[in-house]
């Protein structure tokens, strides 16, 4: 598949090159991936390609090459992993990914406290998680960096928390009225 997308970018794409950063209906699990590509493309191309190969890997299994929407999407993947693939020839996208997310997890954890609710803290760890997720696509993670991507879920999920419940307390309360009505 990805030669076939190499020769289709060779002879001028798919015509569906932009299509590739939206996920079918049905392949939404991959969406996360796709986002985080976007992002990283200028910054970290590694693990930009890394994200895209991840969301390649997690659609294919649910059915991203049936004709149709599914199937153009998947071959404007193809065309861009395999053009950011060839720009990226010899880069170890294992450590590639694994140094990025270790760095953001340092960084996040840098502005971090107990009971933080900072929602740009808890993206940050949840962004980390799905670096570490796509760079288990070229192996196993080591001790260290699986506890480096459950501590940055836990914490994700605990900023997230505190940050609802704060949104909670603060909520007016809301009464129908109906209690002062007489029946």
């Amino acid at each position: 598949a990805a030669a076939a997308a190499a020769a289709a970018a060779a002879a001028g794409g798919t015509g569906h090159e932009h299509e590739w950063h939206q996920a079918p209906a049905g392949l939404e699990l991959a969406q996360p991936f796709l986002d985080r590509a976007q992002e990283l493309h200028e910054h970290a191309p590694g693990v930009a390609l890394a994200c895209l190969a991840n969301s390649r890997r997690l659609a294919l299994p649910r059915g991203a090459a049936q004709p149709g929407k599914r199937y153009r999407w998947l071959a404007a993947l193809d065309s861009r992993i395999a053009l950011d693939a060839e720009a990226l020839e010899g880069i170890d996208l294992q450590a590639a990914t694994a140094s990025f997310a270790t760095q953001l997890v340092k960084n996040a954890s840098a502005f971090d406290s107990p009971g933080s609710g900072d929602l740009t803290v808890a993206q940050a760890f949840y962004v980390a998680t799905l670096v570490l997720e796509a760079c288990k696509q070229y192996g196993e993670l080591t001790a260290e960096l699986a506890g480096t991507e459950a501590h940055a879920q836990s914490r994700s999920q605990e900023i997230r928390r505190v940050a609802a419940q704060r949104y909670d307390d603060a909520r007016p309360a809301v009464s129908s009225g109906l209690s002062a009505m007489k029946f």
